[in-house]
C-alpha cells in the first residue's frame, strides 16, 4: 500500500511539475504575443501618422492644382477677350481716320 501511495504521490508531483512546465511555456508564449502585439500597434500608429501626413500633402496639392486650373481659366478668358496686334492696329487706324474727319469738319466750320 505504501508503494501505491508512493506511486500516487510521484504521479501527483509529476503532474504538478508537468502542469507548471506547461504554465511557464504558456506564460512565455503569451509574453511573446504581447510584445509582438505592442510592436504591431506601434507600427500601426506610425503608419497612420504617415498616412495622415500624406493625406494633408495631397490635400495641399489638390488645392494648388485647383488654384492653378482657375488661373488657367482666367488666362484663357483674358486671351480671348484681349485684342490681337492686328485688332489694335485696325482700331488705331480707324481712330486716326475719325480724327482727320473731325479736323476737316472743324476747318470747314471755321471758314
Amino acid at each position: 500500500m505504501e508503494n501505491n501511495s508512493y506511486f500516487c504521490a510521484n504521479l501527483v508531483i509529476d503532474m504538478a511539475t508537468d502542469l507548471q512546465t506547461r504554465l511557464n511555456s504558456l506564460k512565455a508564449k503569451t509574453q511573446v504575443l504581447v510584445e509582438k502585439y505592442a510592436a504591431l500597434e506601434d507600427e500601426r500608429r506610425r503608419l497612420e501618422a504617415m498616412l495622415a501626413e500624406r493625406d494633408e500633402a495631397i490635400g495641399q496639392r489638390d488645392r494648388i492644382i485647383s488654384d492653378l486650373q482657375s488661373r488657367i481659366g482666367y488666362l484663357k478668358a483674358s486671351v480671348t477677350v484681349s485684342p490681337s496686334r492686328e485688332d489694335v492696329e485696325q482700331t488705331r487706324s480707324l481712330i486716326a481716320g475719325l480724327v482727320r474727319e473731325i479736323d476737316k469738319c472743324i476747318l470747314d466750320l471755321t471758314d
